[in-house]
């Protein structure tokens, strides 16, 4: 089955098995979801599957320091993660700190804001409101 697994890896499962090889410890597939992860990031988050991802998996995306993404982009599939969560219980907030709650402190602090262009930052980040004040008068 591992290597079945293997062969078929792709942008289209690879979050899928990734989610589910941790749990059997298939080590050498783990790494090789992850390969197909750092070549096309921006493909593989703004993949539906992305959407559907646990907070674990996505902790693990946003502190990876190998992703092929700018940060920015990280930020726009990383926004909209918990608002896909949602809408799949029926409902709709956009309220930054409903969105900051659902992701978590470690998501958020994560996140490699210095990196993005203060323009980006301006315009994506602060519309989200998941960051206090506080933490936006300290950038």
């Amino acid at each position: 089955m591992h290597s079945i697994l293997q062969d078929n890896l792709d942008l289209s499962n690879v979050f899928s098995i990734l989610q589910s090889v941790k749990i059997y410890e298939e080590m050498n597939l783990v790494r090789d979801c992850w390969k197909v992860i750092n070549r096309q990031t921006g493909e593989a988050v703004r993949s539906d599957v992305f959407e559907a991802i646990d907070g674990p998996l996505l902790g693990a995306v946003v502190e990876r320091d190998t992703l092929n993404i700018e940060e920015v982009e990280l930020f726009k599939a990383i926004d909209l993660w918990p608002t896909k969560a949602f809408e799949k219980q029926g409902l709709a907030s956009n309220d930054g700190e409903v969105k900051r709650g659902i992701l978590g402190e470690k998501i958020v602090k994560a996140i490699r804001i210095p990196s993005m262009k203060l323009e980006d930052f301006a315009n994506l980040f602060l519309d989200s409101k998941i960051l206090t004040t506080e933490e936006i008068v300290n950038i």
